[in-house]
């Protein structure tokens, strides 16, 4: 009956907790906790963006019907990143975009033996980037692993 979130945040500033009951009009007394694994910035480890996350029919979906979700990280002008995405439940598509929603890269497949996805990108300009995990068919669902470094 307890939840956990585990995550890793990609951006710095104030990120808000909000405690739910599964159920309509349960009601209790529930204990909310924040805690800082670490003081090493993303930067200097290389990673600065490390997500697991399910896919599927709670997620929002893109004009072909597929499933996605949307992450977000911080980068700098000419700095070169790799994003991969790796699933072994659904084949993965991989969409980084800008601040303002155009598309900079796209991947299906990081190698004809593989269904999961690599891209790597010199960044345009310092700011905020968007990426989207999903899937390569409609309606594919299952656990992934991102990771932008």
């Amino acid at each position: 009956r307890n939840a956990r979130i585990v995550a890793t945040l990609p951006l710095s500033g104030t990120y808000v907790l909000m405690a739910n009951s599964y159920a309509r009009g349960e009601t209790g007394t529930y204990q909310l906790q924040a805690q800082a694994n670490s003081t090493t910035s993303p930067s200097a480890t290389g990673v600065l963006l490390e997500q697991e996350g399910f896919l599927g029919a709670e997620n929002a979906r893109l004009p072909d019907g597929s499933f996605y979700e949307e992450y977000r990280f911080q980068g700098e002008a000419g700095q070169s990143v790799t994003l991969t995405l790796e699933s072994q439940e659904f084949d993965t598509y991989l969409i980084l975009l800008n601040a303002q929603g155009d598309k900079l890269a796209e991947n299906d497949d990081m190698t004809q033996e593989s269904t999961n996805s690599r891209l790597t990108v010199n960044l345009p300009r310092t700011g905020v980037y968007r990426v989207l995990v999903n899937s390569y068919q409609r309606g594919e669902r299952g656990r992934y692993r991102l990771t932008v470094q």
